[in-house]
């Protein structure tokens, strides 16, 4: 669906008027407009190319369409913000969703290349999150046979 494949870890920070200067290597598929949403997976934003936000929105709300929580995940995908970055790459992230995630003036922001998205998060509660997801993905390992992807012989039969 998204002609991006965003990757990485940048951080990044909010000013005093509430913008935040997108990382340059993300910073080309939001030149020509963002629509930014509260994030679905927690307390963080997200951040669709404007002009895939049409497509996006449709399969989210696909997804979303069933189930006890269905209504409030809609409500998030309809109270977002379009925004156009200016020419350092600033956005502006209006005050709900800064209240949301707990984007503080003057804060560190962990961004996070989603593939068809990118993540902001409150740089101190990313790190929280990362240490949690760390002992989750640590435990699904442990069960997965890695042998192959680590590429260890095939024990004899």
């Amino acid at each position: 669906m998204s002609a991006w494949d965003l990757d990485g870890e940048l951080r990044c920070s909010i000013d005093d008027k509430g913008r935040v200067i997108i990382p340059k290597p993300f910073r080309e598929p939001f030149e020509a407009g963002l629509h930014m949403i509260r994030g679905l997976s927690g307390k963080c934003l997200w951040l669709f190319p404007l002009d895939e936000w049409p497509a996006q929105r449709a399969a989210l709300l696909a997804h979303l369409t069933a189930g006890a929580g269905a209504v409030d995940a809609v409500r998030f995908l309809r109270t977002g913000f379009a925004e156009t970055p200016d020419r350092q790459g600033r956005a502006m992230i209006p005050a709900p969703l800064r209240d949301h995630c707990g984007l503080k003036p003057n804060s560190a922001i962990a961004a996070l290349g989603m593939g068809h998205r990118l993540e902001l998060w409150s740089a101190e509660l990313w790190q929280k999150q990362a240490v949690d997801v760390i002992d989750q993905v640590a435990e699904i390992m442990a069960a997965a046979d890695l042998a192959a992807m680590r590429g260890d012989p095939e024990p004899a039969p």
